[in-house]
Formats: C-alpha cells, sequence, structure tokens
C-alpha cells in the first residue's frame, strides 16, 4: 500500500536569471522581495548584483525591452530571461 503525503506549506520559490549560457538563481529575501513585487522592483533588486557578479547591466538591456519576466504561480518562480531576438529582425 502507498501512502500518499500532502503538505499545505506554500513554495518558496526563487528568481532565475538567465544570461547566455548561464543560470543565477536568487532567493527573494537575498534580494528584498517577493513574488507580488512589481516588475521594476524586482529590476531594481537584480540589477546591482547581476553587475556585481557578471559584470552585466540588466537595467540598461532592460531599456531596449531585450529582457521580460514571467512568473509560476504554482512554483512561486520568477523567471528573466532574453527576449526571442526574432521579433528584433523583423521589427
Amino acid at each position: 500500500m502507498t501512502r500518499r503525503v500532502t503538505t499545505t506549506e506554500e513554495p518558496s520559490g526563487e528568481i532565475i536569471v538567465t544570461l547566455a549560457s548561464k543560470e543565477l538563481k536568487y532567493s527573494y529575501e537575498q534580494l528584498g522581495v517577493t513574488f507580488e513585487s512589481l516588475d521594476s522592483e524586482i529590476l531594481d533588486a537584480l540589477q546591482p548584483v547581476v553587475l556585481e557578479e557578471e559584470g552585466f547591466d540588466l537595467k540598461e538591456e532592460q531599456d531596449e525591452g531585450t529582457y521580460t519576466l514571467k512568473r509560476v504561480e504554482s512554483s512561486k518562480n520568477i523567471y528573466l530571461f532574453p527576449k526571442s531576438v526574432a521579433g528584433f529582425l523583423l521589427s
């Protein structure tokens, strides 16, 4: 007989940033934001950390509209990743 254990604990989630061939992961506590924070608040929190660790300025790139944020309710993760360049080539 198999017993199924369920928990009512909410997933804590994290912020996952994709840069070229690298994936960076940060906890909400580490950045001082929450899953419900505005996109601009998350970018403001991520920008200095990613700039220091990777030498990459997310804000500069975001002004050009090349990155997007997506929230996943089930895991409470937020993903920041590059938008497809195909749309930029056609514009």
